[in-house]
């Protein structure tokens, strides 16, 4: 059984990117539309790296553009499963997940968003205009604020205190991803709100190149920067 992810100390953010494709200033245009890419055979633009204070995480990538390792950990994809070191984790259905380690289900509504998880947590996802801003359940829930920037292409999130792994979402393992950037989450429990995640972004040509994380609970605030490294090819 996995642990509640929202007990225990803050998971800080891991956001990685893949896929951005753009060679020309119209390609770049489009990817800051938020469009991401172009089919006509432009040059392809990963993430390869993600450097904060504390760790260094790098990536590599199959042709499709799917990530294949993480770190040390492995991701090989076959049309109805998708295994983690070797070891069948995930089970498809139409391209989404629809259950991971035979324990966690997920599923969707009708226009591809994410809408329930079920096993250690029992949360529903609640989208308005094309954007996540309500998930939990009825004693422990996020909201979440946007800002105006638009999620590029690739743009991966991990929304906290799920179990969605970061490293599938480009793929639409997940679903469809929100429209725009977060600017805020807020955390309530029991006693009403407790703790504010706040990011604040660089975004160079459509690609976010850093990413700056406040955390604000009972203790104070702290901030973790996070950089993002790209290849191009």
């Amino acid at each position: 059984m996995k642990t509640l992810r929202f007990i225990g100390i803050t998971i800080m953010m891991v956001l990685v990117a893949g896929c951005f494709t753009a060679c020309s200033s119209d390609d770049d245009e489009e990817e800051e539309k938020g469009g991401g890419g172009s089919s006509s055979g432009a040059l392809i633009k990963q993430i390869i790296g993600v450097t904060d204070s504390e760790d260094n995480c790098t990536f590599e990538y199959d042709t499709m553009g799917r990530v294949i390792k993480a770190n040390s950990k492995t991701y090989s994809y076959g049309e109805k499963a998708i295994f983690v070191n070797g070891r069948q984790d995930y089970v498809l259905s139409n391209g989404r997940i629809v259950k991971e380690d035979n324990y966690e289900t997920f599923a969707y509504d009708n226009n591809g968003y994410l809408k329930e998880q079920r096993g250690d947590v029992n949360f529903t996802f609640t989208w308005k205009d094309g954007n996540l801003i309500k998930y939990g359940d009825e004693n422990n829930y996020f909201t979440v604020t946007y800002s105006n920037q638009k999620w590029p292409k690739g743009w991966m999130h991990y929304w906290k205190y799920t179990e969605m792994n970061e490293h599938l979402e480009p793929a639409g393992a997940w679903g469809k991803m929100p429209k725009n950037l977060p600017a805020e989450i807020s955390q309530y429990d029991n006693e009403g709100l407790w703790r504010i995640f706040s990011f604040e972004y660089t975004v160079e040509k459509g690609r976010i190149t850093q990413l700056i994380e406040t955390v604000t609970d009972y203790s104070g605030n702290y901030t973790k920067s996070y950089v993002y490294n790209y290849i191009y090819y």
